[in-house]
């Protein structure tokens, strides 16, 4: 990440000649020109009206070097000088397009140091990143892009990201979820405002305008961008969009194609903002569990609403916990069909993350590629087993506290090998529970003590290697427990990271 703060020479001496205002930055044929004046007054009654922008504000223009983010960085550095607030530019370099891709980084550099501003830049292995988590070069390029605007966000305490989606860009964004099919978040266009993390807004402010009127502004304030190449390859679904299907729409359709997507699009985003309120407010009784990495939804409940709902409130789930992009529509109804599906049937959501039907629960979970347990123990001794410690230490039979905290266990020290092992459970395993005067199997055991089925992936036992003493975090056996008679215990304590 670098910043720059330098001042251009050649600017200061300007601003020691002139005071600054939003005429100095405007010719007298540009103050006169209609394009240019109604491009402006819109962004800053976006501004004022739809964020309520104050002086002490900071935003920060996620910048391209292309035209559109170029124009956008221009249009706003105008009105900071009339409005008062802060400005600085970010721009995150994908490395995709070699030598071009480092012109970019150039010339956005160029703009920051000519207009006095501050700039953060970093960049990624996008590539790279797409390979290891399976997803479109389109898709990693955004996540790593909106990764670093999130931190540079945090680090100088911005309030607005700014981001140059267009008229077009909507509409493209429609037609694209609309054919690989999704909800209604999906073809309700693309936000002028969405929460980026908490006290922090992305805002597109030149939603309002086609590409056309952009490089028009562009052309007669002798702006300089670079053209993306890639943005012609139609090997990318969007280009292929915007490039063969709206042109072919607009000829031989309707040329006002654009402007009426965008009015469906708007009616769907007023019906989606009622039926978000919907999902707000119905969620949370169907939620068993939500964090980062798994949340849980009780089917009964998730029952009792529409078959449409049901998919919003999947949607809004898996956005608000895994940050997903909306979920294609075939997505949303194999996940559906695990309603009336055998616990134990799976539905891949994508690479990365899977359903799974659990009793009367939908599991959705991150992916976990576990390594095998099966580790040699002395005792006493401590050791670590992912976000598990487990410290075991022999105590005299007066110092034995019995309680019902699974973390704490006791056992015969007399009945305990100094060897013993942990690994993973088996299909197949036996043991007899603490209580009980025989044998059963583990499997039946777990399923008796309601143990879900991701869980079970991760039970672990303790052995001599032909007993279960433990299965750890559940249960001890009744063989090993601690007797009247005995004179020491070994005691076994787990703590988590």
């Amino acid at each position: 990440m670098n910043r720059n703060r330098k001042k251009n020479k050649k600017f200061d001496n300007l601003n020691k000649l002139n005071p600054v205002s939003l005429d100095k930055n405007l010719t007298i044929e540009q103050k006169n020109n209609f394009k240019i004046i109604n491009i402006i007054n819109t962004v800053e009654k976006f501004l004022k009206i739809d964020i309520n922008i104050e002086p002490i504000h900071k935003i920060v223009v996620a910048m391209s070097g292309g035209v559109d983010s170029t124009v956008l960085f221009d249009v706003l550095y105008l009105l900071s000088k009339k409005i008062g607030y802060s400005l600085c530019i970010l721009h995150f370099n994908h490395k995709l397009r070699g030598l071009n891709s480092e012109k970019d980084q150039e010339l956005v550099i160029k703009y920051a140091n000519d207009y006095n501003v501050p700039y953060y830049t970093a960049s990624g292995n996008v590539k790279q990143f797409a390979e290891k988590n399976s997803l479109s070069i389109e898709f990693a390029a955004r996540q790593l892009r909106y990764n670093f605007y999130e931190k540079i966000s945090r680090t100088i305490d911005a309030n607005f990201v700014a981001t140059a989606h267009t008229l077009n860009d909507s509409a493209e964004t429609f037609l694209i979820n609309l054919i690989r099919g999704t909800g209604l978040t999906g073809l309700s266009g693309i936000p002028p405002i969405r929460n980026l993390i908490k006290n922090v807004q992305i805002i597109r402010p030149l939603l309002k305008f086609k590409k056309e009127e952009l490089i028009e502004y562009a052309n007669i304030r002798k702006l300089v961008w670079n053209e993306d190449e890639s943005n012609s390859l139609l090997y990318y679904t969007r280009n292929k969009i915007r490039h063969t299907l709206i042109p072919l729409i607009e000829e031989q359709f309707n040329n006002k194609a654009i402007e009426n997507i965008i009015k469906a699009s708007n009616l769907i985003n007023s019906a989606e903002k009622v039926i978000s309120k919907i999902v707000l407010n119905s969620y949370e009784k169907l939620l068993e569990e939500g964090n980062q990495d798994k949340f849980i939804i009780n089917i009964p409940v998730l029952k009792t609403f529409e078959n449409f709902i049901q998919g919003e409130i999947i949607h809004f789930l898996c956005s608000k916990y895994f940050k997903m992009l909306p979920l294609n529509s075939n997505t949303i109804e194999k996940i559906l069909e695990l309603l009336n599906k055998q616990s134990g049937t799976v539905c891949d959501i994508n690479s990365n993350y899977y359903v799974i039907k659990d009793r009367e629960n939908l599991i959705f979970t991150k992916r976990q590629f576990k390594q095998p347990v099966k580790i040699k123990i002395v005792i006493p001794g401590k050791y670590t087993i992912g976000k598990m410690k487990i410290d075991f230490s022999i105590i005299d039979y007066k110092q034995v506290k019995f309680n019902t905290d699974p973390n704490i266990e006791y056992f015969d020290i007399s009945l305990i090998d100094k060897i013993l092992e942990i690994r993973n459970w088996e299909i197949g395993d036996y043991f007899q529970p603490l209580g009980l005067k025989n044998k059963v199997k583990l499997s039946d055991f777990l399923i008796n003590e309601k143990v879900s089925i991701l869980e079970k992936n991760d039970i672990l036992v303790l052995t001599n290697f032909e007993d279960i003493i433990w299965v750890i975090g559940k249960r001890i056996s009744e063989i090993y427990k601690v007797k009247k008679n005995s004179k020491q215990a070994l005691k076994a304590t787990i703590n988590y990271k």
